[in-house]
C-alpha cells in the first residue's frame, strides 16, 4: 500500500486545493497524521534509551548524546557502530533489522512531518500531499509566467503531476507499522536493561512482531 500519485485517480473537472486550512477539513485524517508523528517520537525515545542500555551506563548523558546528533543517518551509524562492538551475534542481527525498519519508516514519517496537505471534494477519506520543494517549484514557475504575461493552457498540470494521495487506510497502515517499530525498540531496550534477574525474554517478543520477522527473513544469511 502507501501513497499513490494523484494523477492515477484524477479526473478532469475534479475540484481540489492544497495549502493552509485544508487538513482541518479532514479532522479524522489529521488525527491519524498526528498519531504517526507522535509515535515516531516515542520510538526515538526508546532508541536513545537503548543506547544507554547497550553501553550499560543507563545515564542521561547517553540519551543526551544520542538526541544531540540531529542527523538521523548519523544517529543510526553511531548506534550501529556501538552495537557491532558490544552485542552478541544474535543480538546484532536483530538490532540491524530494527535499524533497517527504523530507517525505512523514518522516510515515511518525515514526508508527513514536512509535506504540504490538500483535499479533493471527491476524496472524503483521503488527503493530498506535496513535497515542499516541488510545490515551491510549481509556484515559482507560475509566478514567472504571470510576470512575463505568458499564458498557460493548464497552469495546474505540474501541481497535479507532483502530488500524491494518502487514503485513510494508508495512514492506518503506516500508524500500525510505527506502533510495531516503537514496540520493537522498547523490547530491545528492555532486553538490554542490566536487571539483576531477568524473568522474561523480550527478544522473543521482538522477533515475533510481523515487521521484524519479515525483515529478519529478508536479511537472513544462508
Amino acid at each position: 500500500m502507501g501513497r499513490q500519485p494523484f494523477l492515477s485517480i484524477y479526473r478532469p473537472g475534479m475540484s481540489f486545493g492544497i495549502g493552509p486550512g485544508c487538513l482541518a477539513q479532514r479532522p479524522h485524517l489529521a488525527g491519524l497524521i498526528g498519531q504517526c508523528i507522535a509515535m515516531w517520537n516515542d520510538a526515538e525515545l526508546q532508541m536513545a534509551l537503548s543506547l544507554g542500555a547497550i553501553l550499560k551506563v543507563n545515564s542521561d548523558a547517553a540519551v543526551a548524546l544520542y538526541l544531540a546528533i540531529r542527523t538521523s543517518r548519523t544517529q543510526r551509524d553511531a548506534m550501529s557502530a556501538v552495537a557491532r562492538l558490544l552485542l552478541s551475534k544474535e543480538d546484532l542481527e536483530v538490532f540491524e533489522a530494527v535499524l533497517s525498519v527504523y530507517g525505512s519508516l523514518e522516510k515515511q514519517r518525515n514526508a508527513l512531518a514536512h509535506g504540504l496537505f490538500g483535499v479533493a471534494d471527491d476524496l472524503p477519506d483521503a488527503v493530498l500531499w506535496s513535497d515542499i520543494q516541488d510545490h515551491a517549484n510549481f509556484l515559482i514557475n507560475l509566478y514567472n509566467k504571470e510576470y512575463q504575461n505568458v499564458s498557460v493552457a493548464d497552469p495546474h498540470e505540474k501541481l497535479r503531476r507532483d502530488m500524491y494521495v494518502y487514503t485513510k487506510s494508508d495512514l492506518q497502515e503506516l500508524l500500525g507499522q510505527l506502533v510495531e517499530l516503537q514496540r520493537a525498540v522498547f523490547y530491545f531496550h528492555c532486553h538490554h536493561q542490566p536487571r539483576p534477574s531477568k524473568t522474561h525474554n523480550y527478544l522473543i517478543d521482538l522477533v515475533a512482531l510481523p515487521l521484524m520477522a519479515a525483515e529478519l527473513k529478508r536479511t537472513a544469511k544462508p
